[in-house]
């Protein structure tokens, strides 16, 4: 959460600001990148959101995709949690050949 760097009653509640980073070197064979909170990833597996890329990917569709993911994403929260639901942010980028 960026609100957290420098907000001292959030660290009382354990919130850590120090972030996670990972470093990849992509290769001609990587086909897309995803980038998304946890609001995508808490009902849906990473595998699956995947193959479901994979999919929109094969028909050069990134918006469908993106619009897909969101709306199932948040119909799994409301099947979940029925009266509340993370944030859901997602960015996706398709790479050419």
């Amino acid at each position: 959460m960026t609100r957290s760097f420098g907000d001292y009653y959030a660290s009382i509640a354990g919130t850590i600001p120090i972030p996670e980073i990972s470093e990849y070197i992509f290769v001609p064979e990587d086909k897309f990148i995803i980038l998304a909170s946890d609001g995508l990833f808490e009902f849906i597996e990473s595998d699956e959101v995947v193959n479901i890329v994979s999919e929109y990917y094969e028909k050069n569709d990134i918006v469908g995709c993106s619009e897909f993911l969101y709306k199932e994403s948040y119909r799994k929260w409301i099947c979940e949690e029925e009266d509340t639901f993370d944030d859901i942010t997602i960015i996706l980028v398709f790479f050419e050949d």
